[in-house]
């Protein structure tokens, strides 16, 4: 055997290798292991025990990313704020490309009312971008959970019952499909994948962007929880429908 054969890259380092953004393995520090599997319902019965966690930097980067994991076999996922209940924010034993560290950035654009925004954002992220200009979009009640999933998935907050869900309000939607290939979807270019992609919430892609409507947002806004006497349900439930 000739002695200076060069030993092959080792599958994390080839993944390494290939991404902008960094890479945290089950061979890792556990400190530095935990926090980068960490979920937000870690403290549910949810399996998470990936043994790659890619936090990627751009569009190339989940390219690769979905490249690597088709290559090596492993179980695939996607996440943004980490809450989804079903677990599909984490898996065990495959790979977990992680939008949430880098991927956040945030563009207003008034002239047209609408906000562009990375699939790492959560939704206090584009709140606190909007909100200084006097405007907002349909987003979740909660500012720290992901808008990947929550849009994705419907998404239901402060202002649906004048606006309607989430997804009512997207314009397009940026993604990289399974075989790689980077796409723009909107209801006039791949409006199928539009369409599923506004509600189906996962198996689609991987969302790497969104643009949604704004609206003009009130300075003040009263809410809170509103109790009726049981004796009153049925003038209410007709006040409602």
């Amino acid at each position: 055997m000739n002695g200076d054969t060069e030993k092959s890259d080792s599958p994390l380092d080839e993944l390494k290798n290939s991404l902008r953004g960094d890479v945290v393995s089950d061979l890792d520090e556990p400190e530095i292991y935990n926090a980068a599997k960490l979920i937000w319902n870690g403290d549910w019965e949810i399996d998470n025990s990936p043994k790659y966690v890619a936090h990627v930097r751009g569009v190339t980067d989940v390219q690769q990313v979905i490249k690597f994991a088709q290559k090596q076999k492993l179980p695939f996922a996607v996440r943004c704020g980490g809450h989804s209940l079903k677990g599909l924010s984490t898996n065990n034993g495959g790979i977990v490309l992680d939008l949430g560290k880098y991927m956040k950035a945030v563009r207003v654009d008034l002239d047209t009312e609408t906000v562009w925004f990375q699939g790492g954002c959560l939704v206090k992220d584009v709140d606190m971008e909007t909100n200084p200009f006097g405007y907002a979009t349909v987003l979740g009640a909660v500012g720290n959970a992901g808008t990947g999933g929550l849009v994705s998935g419907g998404g239901f907050g402060y202002f649906s019952r004048m606006y309607g869900l989430s997804v009512d309000n997207v314009l397009e939607i940026e993604v990289v499909l399974a075989d790689g290939t980077f796409v723009v979807c909107n209801e006039e270019k791949e409006p199928d994948l539009f369409w599923a992609c506004r509600g189906g919430q996962s198996n689609f892609g991987v969302i790497t962007a969104f643009r949604m409507r704004l609206f003009e947002c009130p300075k003040q806004i009263y809410g809170g929880l509103v109790l009726y006497d049981m004796e009153d349900a049925q003038a209410m439930l007709e006040a409602f429908e």
